[in-house]
């Protein structure tokens, strides 16, 4: 969820690129979220930076898993 004037006691900042076999920044949001309770989730903010110039990667990360509610 794209949060405006959120406070967080936690940021966690991940870095990613589009890679050839396989693409891990799912398995590793998924890691941290399954990895905290409720609580823990209010108060940390995970910020994705997705280091890539080709803009169909971005778009692919933005509609295909950004967007969907859980």
């Amino acid at each position: 969820e794209i949060s405006k004037n959120r406070r967080a006691k936690l940021v966690i900042g991940i870095p990613t690129v589009k890679r050839a076999e396989e693409n891990y920044l799912f398995k590793t949001l998924n890691s941290l979220v399954k990895s905290c309770s409720k609580q823990e989730l209010k108060d940390v903010l995970i910020v994705v930076f997705i280091a890539e110039v080709e803009k169909i990667f971005f778009e692919w990360v933005y509609f295909h898993h950004c967007t969907q509610k859980n």
